[in-house]
């Protein structure tokens, strides 16, 4: 049985991840979310061996060794949802007699049910919509088998009214607008290109933590750091910033700038660790200072008008405003159905925050000749600024030079010894 359960569980993740991640996924990706070893998710993506996937790329991260990416075959999607299909029969013995048979649509109309009460495009939700799939396909052999029974009439016609019901109020979910844009989330496919996460959200719209780790070599302070998000259940994107060239971490900051004003990102917190008495760290230092600045005027904070970098598929200038709506609609969908405060809270600082950016471009795109236009645009941004999540860096130690470089509101300046007295809030729930 535990074998069963164990085989059930893996491929059911793989399952979730073909819907999360249609672009493909990596062995770190199945074992996160199957809960299995490294070894046996391996096992089950190796080529040559699994019937289930092909390799169609690698992810070459800054650091580290490039990972192998899979895609599940549509031979073997339909493999997989039978051998679950199977295993959860073996579990649950089928139904011995007809009456018995609704239980099995009674189960249907319960996973249905948490399906209208859980978030559209959180791994939960995913996961009822493959087990409301399997749950059908089900109940379809079943009504088949009623039709040549001795049941009465009456009831198999009940039956195939309810599972009529149950079908179309699954179709619905699955063509669930929501769902469909972005095509590739845009934060995920950031973090796996300049960096890694940590701690993987349930959801894109879930708060994450932005770690910068600018510290060469072995970097103990952002380990305590990550130790931290990771006992709180923060969500943690990571970035090696001492690896990377003044290019790549230009491109990087030029991204996320752009992101921040069109996904969640808005309202994510933004760690930085140094070591201010290296060349690196005083470098990091003043970058990081002026990612943390508001830019209100046209030419942008790096003094022209920075350009986003053509990396990204699919992802021009003119769709971001396609995609903040997007997020802007899941957004409020969260707000009314998440049950957890926290979540509604951050939901509702995202929404804000996002729309205040439309607003601004809408202002921006009537006159900027006007000067009181222009000052409504600048005041928008400046609110929007103030609710953007917070900045921090942390030194190794306490560097004079560092310090005075921080000067102002826009980033906290810490040593690590004073990483105990942290706000709580900074490291438990990002950005609420």
């Amino acid at each position: 049985m535990r074998d069963i359960e164990a085989g059930l569980k893996i491929r059911g993740a793989m399952l979730r991840l073909d819907a999360l991640k249609p672009q493909g996924f990596t062995v770190d990706d199945l074992t996160a979310v199957s809960g299995a070893s490294k070894e046996t998710a391996r096992d089950m993506l190796k080529p040559g061996r699994s019937r289930y996937t092909q390799q169609t790329g690698i992810l070459r991260l800054s650091s580290g060794r490039p990972s192998k990416i899979y895609q599940l075959t549509e031979h073997g999607r339909q493999l997989l949802i039978q051998q679950v299909a199977d295993a959860r029969s073996h579990i649950a013995p089928p139904p011995r007699n007809e009456r018995v048979r609704f239980d099995a649509l009674n189960r249907l109309e319960l996973t249905l049910a948490e399906l209208d009460t859980t978030e559209v495009g959180s791994s939960e939700y995913y996961e009822y919509l493959d087990l409301a799939a399997i749950a059908l396909k089900g109940c379809r052999g079943d009504l088949e088998e009623l039709q040549k029974s001795d049941l009465p009439t009456a009831d198999v016609s009940e039956y195939a009214l309810r599972l009529g019901t149950a079908e179309g109020l699954l179709n619905g979910h699955q063509r669930h607008p929501l769902l469909s844009i972005p095509k590739v989330d845009p934060v995920d496919w950031l973090v796996r290109n300049y960096g890694r996460w940590s701690h993987m959200p349930k959801s894109p719209i879930e708060p994450v933590l932005v770690l910068f780790d600018g510290i060469d070599g072995h970097d103990a302070l952002s380990e305590r750091v990550l130790a931290r998000c990771e006992a709180n259940e923060v969500s943690v994107a990571s970035f090696n910033m001492s690896a990377m060239d003044q290019k790549r971490r230009r491109a990087l900051f030029t991204w996320i700038d752009c992101l921040r004003k069109t996904t969640p990102l808005a309202a994510s917190n933004f760690v930085l660790t140094v070591n201010g008495h290296t060349p690196i760290g005083k470098t990091l230092a003043r970058e990081f200072n002026l990612f943390s600045k508001s830019d209100v005027n046209e030419k942008g904070k790096y003094g022209h008008k920075a350009k986003l970098p053509l990396d990204f598929p699919g992802f021009i200038e003119e769709e971001y405003k396609t995609i903040r709506q997007s997020y802007i609609e899941r957004l409020a969908f969260a707000i009314h159905s998440a049950n957890d405060a926290r979540r509604q809270a951050f939901a509702a600082k995202c929404s804000s925050l996002l729309t205040t950016f439309t607003a601004a471009e809408a202002v921006k795109g009537a006159s900027l000749a006007d000067a009181r236009l222009q000052h409504q645009r600048t005041a928008l941004l400046h609110a929007a600024h103030q609710m953007m999540g917070a900045h921090l860096c942390i030194d190794v130690g306490f560097t004079k030079s560092v310090e005075r470089t921080f000067q102002g509101d826009d980033v906290r300046y810490i040593a690590a010894m004073e990483l105990v007295d942290v706000d709580a809030e900074m490291l438990s729930y990002a950005a609420i």
